[in-house]
């Protein structure tokens, strides 16, 4: 998968999981995820799982933090990092 596509996935999960199928129209990429408490230890443990699988990467439980996952841009660097390792 390359950036685009990485990032459109991110966005389409957030949307069907967070949102509930539709963003509101304030969203952006950069839009803070976990420091604004739009998603909860559960719902990022749950985000991170589903990439893990479907990029068949692994996580380690240090990185699974605001740094790597507070918005679209900075999950998908996150996971683009990932996959080139």
């Amino acid at each position: 998968m390359d950036q685009e596509q990485i990032k459109n996935s991110v966005r389409h999960y957030i949307t069907q999981n967070i949102f509930g199928s539709q963003l509101p129209k304030d969203f952006n990429d950069d839009t803070p995820l976990v420091s604004s408490r739009l998603m909860d230890s559960i719902s990022t443990l749950k985000m991170i799982n589903h990439f893990e699988e479907e990029l068949k990467i692994e996580c380690k439980a240090h990185e699974v933090t605001a740094d790597n996952l507070d918005s679209v841009n900075i999950f998908t660097a996150f996971l683009l990092r990932k996959l080139s390792r």
